[in-house]
This record gives C-alpha cells, structure tokens and sequence, in this order.
C-alpha cells in the first residue's frame, strides 16, 4: 500500500521499486502496466514473458510487441511443451504462453497461433484443455469463431492428432505421437463440482496424462 500510494501521489513509473522492495526475496507484484487491478492476462504475460504490461495483453509488451515466453525458450532448447488447463485453452491464462495478440478477446487468432500458425512456425506439443468452438469454422453450430476456418483441420495440417471426447482421452498411449490437440468442452470444462466423470477428465487426470505422453517422448 506504501507503494502504491507512493506511486501515485509522486507519479512514479509503474516499475517503480522502495528500498524495502529490494530486500524482498521470492514474491510477485502483480500490478500490470496500466492498473492497480491486474487481470488474467497481464498476470499470465508476466509470468510467461518476464514482463509487466496492460490488462488485456497477451503475450505483448505494453507497446504491443511480441515477448518470447519460457514455453517458446523451452521448445527452443529442444523440449517437449505442453498446456493444460481446464479453462479455455485460448483463454487469457494458456494463451499468454504460447501465442501473441494485442487483447485477450481474439480467441480466434489466438486459436491459430497455438497449432504453429505464427510467424515463428512454433507450436505446442501437447494442449488438454476446453475451447473447441473456436476451432471450428463460423459455419458450424455453437461455433465461437468470426470466420469460416477451420482449425482443427489446421492443426492437422501442422501435424497434430486430434481428440475430443472422453474416451478418446482414455484410449491414449504414453507412447503416442506427438503434436497432440484434445479440447472435451466447446467453452471452459465444468468446475470439479459440477464435472460429469463420464465426459470430462479432470484437470488431474489430464496433468498426469500430459506428463506420462512427454516422458515417453523423451525417450523416444
């Protein structure tokens, strides 16, 4: 609070730092560039990026330029990477890791850039999540997407195979090829209360089954 106020009332820059701040070891402001109240997706491009900027913002500094991410450093080294979320998997929180837009709202573009199809051709080797209406082209029912492509067909293109159900999920080998896409929702998957067994894996199951798929594929 000291800060903030200090902050304000001295009209110091937002990555304005007290001495007492300095002595601080292991914590997080999560502040963004532009507001007191950080949302998702500045709270995710920070963590993924190592940079604070303006709510909204995906993957971007506050001029909007692109910021590589520790998933993008990582798939540089030569590692597997994957996201797992039971939110949307465009949602601003995944999204920040892998993908670069200018407002959390454009799922679509956002959808394009998680199956590689970005100026850096890079991709996410594994992707659990929800979402699946905005890989799907306007012309489906219950799409989500704006225009007619189809990114499912896409992500195949680039090489992903695809699932979408339960069992699908359930029938997966440690040792199956990889890029992997498996969204089991049109929007966000069901909060563990309301989540139906027989349709959803829980956020859990799908962990455990993303970190068994990327050590048999280091292995390989």
């Amino acid at each position: 609070m000291a800060r903030g106020y200090t902050q304000q009332m001295d009209k110091k820059p937002y990555e304005w730092l007290s001495s007492l701040d300095k002595l601080y070891v292991g914590t997080s402001r999560t502040k963004s560039s532009d507001s007191l109240v950080t949302d998702s997706a500045a709270g995710a491009t920070v963590f993924s990026c190592g940079k604070k900027s303006y709510n909204g913002a995906i993957g971007v500094t506050p001029d909007e330029k692109p910021c590589g991410t520790v998933l993008e450093a990582a798939k540089a080294k030569g590692y597997t990477t994957a996201l797992v979320s039971t939110a949307r998997i465009t949602h601003a929180t995944p999204a920040a890791f892998a993908s670069h837009v200018v407002h959390r709202d454009m799922e679509g573009l956002i959808a394009q850039h998680l199956v590689g199809n970005n100026t850096i051709n890079n991709k996410v080797d594994l992707m659990f999540g929800g979402g699946s209406c905005f890989f799907q082209p306007n012309t489906t029912k219950g799409s989500c997407r704006t225009d007619a492509l189809d990114i499912w067909s896409l992500a195949r293109q680039h090489g992903y195979s695809t699932l979408e159900s339960r069992a699908a999920f359930d029938a997966l080998k440690p040792a199956i090829r990889l890029p992997l896409l498996g969204l089991f929702t049109p929007s966000h998957m069901s909060y563990e209360l309301d989540r139906n067994p027989a349709k959803e894996p829980s956020l859990t199951e799908m962990t455990l089954k993303a970190l068994e798929i990327l050590h048999s594929s280091t292995k390989a």
